[in-house]
């Protein structure tokens, strides 16, 4: 299966958001699209590319944001800022193809440039600067993940989740999970 754009996976999740909750593009006063890799010589444009794959009218402005880690985030705080100023209804949604990444950018950009270590080290140094141990996160992952099945077996997920190119549930929930699991598992570093 080819790897689906940024814009392709944005667009599914907000026609989807729009289809369930009975807006119509239309009826948009603007676009946020959030993505933390700019890939391709048009990605500036992706709000949009969003809205023109939705079926958005050209009066239907959009502006991408871009936050490591937390773009679709920053996608939806900056649309309830849009609210604040008066818009009436605005589309935020964020979305990542790391598959569509040239692998020499997405490797070094996990080092952070401004004191040359990888991120992991960073979250490393930190776990033990406020004294979080292996067997804390591993309890944390075990608890998320049991959390997570919960979830999923009450059809919490359902409701959320926007079927794309044959894609139906996150596939990266632990099944069965326990503590042995974890406990197991390789450290990164």
């Amino acid at each position: 299966m080819a790897a689906l754009d940024h814009f392709d996976l944005a667009a599914s999740s907000l026609t989807g958001a729009l289809d369930r909750s009975g807006v119509k593009p239309g009826q948009l006063s603007r676009i946020v699209f959030g993505n933390c890799y700019h890939v391709g010589p048009h990605a500036c444009y992706g709000a949009r590319y969003v809205g023109n794959r939705i079926g958005a009218p050209p009066s239907v402005t959009g502006v991408a944001v871009t936050l490591a880690c937390g773009s679709g985030l920053q996608a939806v705080a900056s649309g309830a800022a849009e609210i604040a100023l008066g818009a009436e209804l605005v589309g935020a949604v964020g979305a990542d193809s790391a598959s569509n990444v040239a692998r020499n950018v997405f490797v070094p950009s996990f080092k952070d440039a401004s004191c040359g270590i990888n991120i992991a080290e960073t979250s490393q140094t930190l776990s033990k600067e406020f004294g979080f141990t292996r067997a804390d996160q591993d309890r944390w992952a075990l608890l998320s993940h049991q959390r997570a099945n919960k979830a999923r077996a009450a059809g919490f997920f359902a409701q959320e989740i926007v079927e794309t190119s044959g894609v139906k549930e996150d596939d990266a929930i632990v099944a069965n999970p326990t503590a042995e699991y974890f406990a197991k598992s390789k450290p990164a570093l």
